[in-house]
């Protein structure tokens, strides 16, 4: 398991390699996503149009993020400042969660979910049930059946009783 306290990173050791990979292609996913959004608007649009104060805060978030993370790959300073700043990727976060609560299919797939699920576990429990107590009732007639043979038929199959 991979373990990083925040004590670790301020006592000043190496935080572990699969991190600042994980940073740089999150970073290039949402500088991708930035790219296909602006492909899809028009840059008038997208700078200026309904939506602009959003994409303006994208744009700032994943630039800030590809600084921290081009910081933390070349080794260039101290980037404390730069993690500071990690609360503007929060704001993108819970923007995206804004955008599914206002979208109506999302709202009806999330509530036949959560209808769902009830039933769906009463059902597993049933089956984990019945297929409990048939294991039970098969292994009881089991073992009425090595009492009373003795261990005959292990013996007839295997050759003998020196092994």
């Amino acid at each position: 398991a991979l373990h990083l306290s925040m004590s670790e990173v301020r006592d000043g050791r190496p935080v572990p390699g699969i991190f600042s990979t994980l940073d740089f292609f999150f970073w290039l996913a949402f500088v991708f996503e930035l790219f296909l959004r602006l492909a899809v608007d028009e840059s008038r649009d997208f700078f200026c149009g309904k939506m602009a104060h959003w994409n303006w805060l994208d744009v700032v978030v994943t630039g800030l993020l590809g600084i921290e993370v081009l910081q933390s790959e070349f080794k260039l300073g101290n980037s404390a400042f730069m993690r500071s700043l990690r609360f503007f990727r929060f704001v993108r976060a819970m923007r995206m969660m804004n955008h599914l609560r206002s979208m109506h299919a999302t709202r009806q797939v999330m509530t036949s979910l959560l209808t769902v699920i009830q039933p769906l576990a009463a059902a597993l429990s049933l089956i984990g049930f019945v297929v409990y107590i048939s294991t039970l009732g098969l292994g009881q007639k089991v073992l009425e059946y090595m009492k009373q043979s003795q261990g005959e038929d292990l013996k007839t199959c295997s050759g003998g009783a020196d092994w």
